[in-house]
């Protein structure tokens, strides 16, 4: 799946939110739903089917770019689903760490 961070994300998203950074904002704007992106993975759902991924380091360094708030510029990239956790809807929207799981 390609995910395209535009300069609006960048400009919408927030330093040091999981929820609410430009990645994050990118995805939503794709249609995803309960979405997680931190450095070292990212999480969320989409239609039907609940994502975890290990993002590109390209998308690692940008995240760590932004919650530094030094300047980042437009990208995107392509994630791969590699895990789907075996668990109901509500689970998901509660969980805290996908650890548990």
């Amino acid at each position: 799946m390609k995910v395209i961070v535009t300069q609006e994300h960048i400009d919408k998203g927030t330093p040091e939110s999981a929820c609410n950074c430009p990645i994050a904002l990118a995805l939503k704007d794709m249609g995803a739903k309960d979405v997680c992106v931190n450095q070292g993975y990212i999480e969320f759902q989409l239609g039907d089917e609940y994502w975890w991924a290990e993002p590109p380091t390209v998308a690692d360094e940008f995240i760590e770019a932004f919650d530094d708030q030094e300047q980042v510029n437009p990208f995107e990239f392509d994630i791969l689903n590699d895990y789907v956790p075996d668990i109901d809807e509500d689970d998901w929207a509660d969980s805290d760490d996908l650890g548990e799981y």
